[in-house]
């Protein structure tokens, strides 16, 4: 598995934009709710086969409101019905966005993670040669090495070169 690169920058504006958007979508629905673990569990869920069974429901009784009971609203029943279409729409495009946002901060760490132990190596080697602060740097970075029983460092060899099968992501 290959990763891009990334070779992006976000300005606090616009973080601070994104936020007041997200902020947008929370007072646009202000009816949405937080289920509690137990709450989901107990819910109803609707498979795909449900999906289908409800939406023919509702199409039916649309067309034949003679058998709908007196104790359901039918116009509810296609109020909930809408709801329910849009919210599947607007969670599959906010998925899309999570799933990218997700992947690039993993990518973007990774990168990170790989640029610290090479700093890291570069510094262990200017301490064995007594240099500067690089031997208090190493030891306070080394603390983040040391396994829990043994004692040893743990390094894993960063990755160095460009794989020619990986792409360059450039946004500004």
């Amino acid at each position: 598995m290959t990763f891009q690169k990334i070779n992006a920058e976000i300005a606090p504006d616009t973080v601070t934009e994104v936020m007041d958007l997200i902020a947008g979508i929370d007072e646009k629905l202000p009816f949405l709710v937080g289920l509690t673990r137990k709450e989901r569990r107990k819910s109803a869920k609707m498979s795909r086969k449900l999906v289908d069974f409800v939406n023919r429901s509702v199409m039916y009784a649309g067309e034949n409101p003679q058998f709908v009971p007196p104790f359901i609203s039918r116009d509810l029943m296609l109020r909930d019905h809408h709801m329910v279409e849009a919210l599947r729409q607007i969670l599959v495009k906010l998925g899309v966005i999570y799933e990218r946002i997700k992947d690039t901060l993993m990518t973007t760490e990774s990168q990170l993670y790989a640029m610290a132990r090479v700093f890291y190596k570069s510094v262990k080697a200017a301490a064995s040669e007594k240099s500067g602060d690089a031997e208090g740097i190493a030891r306070d970075l080394s603390f983040h090495y040391r396994k829990a029983r043994s004692g040893k460092e743990e390094i894993t060899e960063p990755e160095t070169g460009n794989n020619n099968n990986e792409e360059e992501v450039v946004t500004s």
